[in-house]
């Protein structure tokens, strides 16, 4: 009998076969293990690599340490206040509301510094003999226990040293969901966890509990890779007045061109045009000489507010990208375009930007962010451009990836700064001495340190970072490579590229035909018919019906006396289940700032460690909840009615009863 067969006769191998069903398929098939077992007094006590053991000593003392040096001081992914749960006006008024029952009942100084319940997930990174998985999976308050596990044949030594079938018992009587992962690559190992996070949910990720059971290289660097990727997953999409102000943008850009122009992403004709992106980071300073040398040789792209640093430096680019919804945008663009002139200059923007924007440039182009109101609200049926958010350069990348670009090059994407106070370019509208408030803001930003693109570190924060993780994405999404000449963060899988080397041969057509012949494959579409099909009564009556199941939900929750896992799980089911039609175009409106109060929410209980102070406060917290969830329906209805008058009334019509921008101008 073969290593193989035997193994497969040892309890728990179907268990674990069928739980897994990939790493069953991969047992099933596999041979003689490489590694073997090494056995003292009939029982399993390290793994022989071949040369070399597993555990620097015998494995039941080594886990005996390692779990109680867990216990007593565990690895965890904390935050120290309630910023990434996206506050906005209507949760900063939740989080007043629970401030002050917090300190009326004398709970603020008791928190806790991490929760004490409703942890999302624990990241196990090796299975080896498995013997801690016992102890962690019975004590955990996580919810959800990834393995990370590179060797699939340790599983196998697993099954002579533990019994998987109580393992799985375990878990499932304490509703635990295992999950397991056999990559090596550090970043492979990174990509499939964040896609666990990103499928299972991110409203609990805060507490989550890393456990290491033996030295691994590929551990190492995924771990301090997860804690800035996990932290970008925690941030939530969106918030409701944000949607409310996007609709309004976008009902007033459709309501002032007679004819939109719609870049939908579809099959088109690769072009090998080079294309440069240009935003306003610092290395800008130095590489505008190499830049200015390769005008002629490239389209130009500006991303936000680098089209001003381009054109005092005698650059005209050819396309100009904004994504922000604010006013600061179009009041900040007015400025340039008095001083400069946008002739020639093709504007490339969300539809959700200030409509006034589209008015100082020649001709514009238009691309839907997907998931956000107006695609539900205002242009169901047009396809969303993918990988837009969170900065102008993102959305730039998207879009001329799009366009069928495949030769793009990065200038002035640092999303970094390598010198306290260098965090734009010099002719920056951050250094203009109206603007000194953005300066200060950003000289206090800068808190997390990353690899830089020419070696070395550089220091970022959860903007940027979340910028140049995108961009990485968006390189695989589109299967284009950039190359990065930017002396900022290192952007994953971009080729890093100092300006000074950079060399481009005569293009083949002028950029103009090239530009002309793009515009052709555009979606034009009339906007009065876009407009009669909005039906924008139909999302009053499902405002109705929604903020019903809300109540509904909310009182089987309090009900139930579960914790905030439950509720953000009830939410989720009622409103996004066999009934999700009958919700839809209002849900997308307000699920932003919902999810996050939910968090805010969750942020205080969890650290309440009394079980009946923790269910007085949600009970409190469901009061205020539901009360602000009633105040947005409110405010959507007001909008709504001010858009039917906006149809009337033009831009000023549209822009009546706006809230306000809430985001900076951001360059890059």
């Amino acid at each position: 009998m073969n290593k193989r067969s035997s193994h497969r006769g040892l309890p728990g191998f179907a268990t674990l076969a069928r739980r897994f069903p990939q790493l069953g398929q991969w047992l099933r098939q596999a041979g003689e293990p490489v590694s073997r077992l090494i056995v003292e007094d009939g029982k399993p006590v390290n793994i022989d690599l071949g040369g070399a053991l597993l555990y620097p000593e015998s494995e039941p003392v080594w886990t005996a340490a390692r779990l109680e040096a867990f216990a007593g001081d565990p690895d965890r992914l904390g935050f120290a206040d309630t910023k990434n749960c996206n506050l906005s006006p209507v949760s900063l008024k939740l989080q007043q509301n629970i401030m002050s029952y917090l300190g009326d009942e004398g709970l603020l100084k008791n928190l806790a510094r991490l929760p004490v319940v409703d942890v999302g997930y624990l990241f196990v990174f090796g299975v080896g003999l498995g013997t801690h998985l016992p102890t962690l999976l019975a004590t955990t308050p996580a919810r959800h226990v990834v393995l990370i596990e590179p060797y699939p044949e340790f599983f196998l030594h697993s099954l002579a040293t533990i019994d998987w079938r109580a393992l799985f018992k375990v878990a499932d009587r304490r509703n635990i969901t295992l999950h397991a992962i056999t990559q090596a690559d550090p970043d492979k190992i990174c990509e499939v966890i964040e896609h666990v996070v990103s499928t299972h949910g991110n409203v609990f990720i805060e507490g989550s509990y890393f456990f290491c059971s033996y030295y691994c290289w590929a551990f190492k660097e995924a771990i301090l890779r997860l804690r800035d990727n996990l932290k970008n997953h925690y941030i939530t999409s969106g918030f409701f007045e944000d949607e409310i102000e996007m609709l309004r943008n976008s009902y007033g850009n459709i309501r002032n061109q007679q004819r939109l122009k719609i870049l939908e992403p579809k099959l088109r004709r690769q072009q090998s045009h080079p294309v440069i992106l240009v935003g306003a980071g610092p290395s800008l300073d130095h590489d505008m000489p190499h830049l200015q040398s390769l005008r002629d040789r490239a389209i130009i792209v500006s991303c936000g507010t680098s089209i001003g640093i381009l054109l005092k430096n005698g650059i005209r680019p050819d396309m100009h990208v904004e994504i922000e919804r604010g006013a600061l945008v179009y009041e900040l663009l007015a400025k340039v375009r008095d001083t400069y002139g946008f002739e020639g200059i093709t504007l490339i923007a969300s539809s959700t930007v200030d409509p006034r924007v589209p008015s100082l440039f020649d001709d514009a182009w238009f691309f839907i962010r997907g998931g956000l109101s107006p695609s539900a609200v205002l242009m169901r049926g047009f396809q969303d451009l993918r990988m837009v958010d969170p900065l102008c350069c993102n959305a730039a990348f998207a879009s001329v990836a799009a366009l069928g670009f495949r030769n793009i090059w990065l200038f002035g994407l640092d999303l970094a700064q390598k010198e306290d106070g260098c965090h734009h370019a010099r002719d920056s509208v951050y250094y203009q001495p109206e603007h000194k408030k953005w300066d200060d803001d950003y000289r206090r930003r800068f808190d997390r340190i990353v690899p830089g693109n020419f070696g070395g570190e550089v220091r970022t924060f959860w903007a940027f970072d979340s910028g140049r993780y995108s961009l990485a994405k968006a390189q695989q999404y589109y299967g284009v490579s950039a190359v990065n000449c930017s002396d900022g963060a290192v952007i994953v899988g971009a080729q890093p590229k100092v300006a000074a080397a950079v060399t481009l041969p005569p293009p083949a057509l002028p950029r103009e035909a090239v530009l002309e012949r793009l515009a052709g494959t555009l979606t034009t579409v009339e906007t009065a018919n876009l407009l009669d099909k909005a039906d924008l009564d139909d999302v009053l009556d499902q405002a109705s019906a929604y903020l019903a199941c809300v109540d509904r939900v909310v009182e089987e929750w309090l009900a139930s006396e579960e914790e905030f896992f439950e509720l953000e799980t009830r939410l989720v089911d009622a409103i996004c289940g066999e009934h999700f039609e009958e919700f839809k175009r209002f849900h997308v409106i307000v699920r932003g700032s919902l999810m996050a109060m939910v968090r805010l929410g969750a942020f205080f209980g969890t650290r309440i460690a009394g079980v009946e102070q923790r269910r007085r406060y949600q009970r409190h917290f469901a009061a205020c909840f539901r009360a602000r969830c009633a105040e947005m329906e409110d405010i959507t209805r007001d909008l709504l009615a001010s858009l039917d008058g906006g149809r009337k009334e033009g831009i000023a019509g549209c822009l009546a009863g706006r809230i306000g921008a809430t985001e900076h101008p951001c360059a890059v």
